[in-house]
């Protein structure tokens, strides 16, 4: 039986892939790569805690903690801001969160222990 991992990373964006081929998998003539075999299993993995190994993601690129630059909020860990965004400043109502994603102006977050 050959058997298909498909691993959903923190970022929520991108997924990674694990097949084990059994004996009963062939080759293909055309492309050349394996073909699982007809008696296949798969498993959806969502891995809270791991990082993506794709160097542009923005979310490995601040090391999977960030600040966001929409709402000044952080620590995020995962693909989305899950702050609350507050329009006005005076009576401090909540409208929405916020579910920005990082970008090029997100910041690493560094915690109060390593500013030292």
């Amino acid at each position: 039986m050959c058997h298909n991992v498909t691993i959903v990373h923190r970022c929520g964006r991108h997924v990674s892939q694990e097949i084990s081929y059994c004996r009963s998998a062939t080759r293909s003539r055309r492309t050349g790569r394996m073909t699982m075999c007809n008696n296949r299993s798969h498993t959806r993995s969502d891995q809270r805690d791991s990082l993506c190994d794709k160097r542009s993601c923005r979310h490995r690129q601040l090391n999977g903690v960030w600040v966001c630059c929409m709402c000044g909020n952080g620590p995020n860990r995962y693909g989305h801001c899950v702050f609350e965004r507050v329009v006005d400043p005076e009576t401090g109502y909540v409208v929405n969160p916020c579910h920005h994603r990082p970008c090029d102006e997100c910041t690493a977050y560094v915690s109060q222990r390593n500013r030292r």
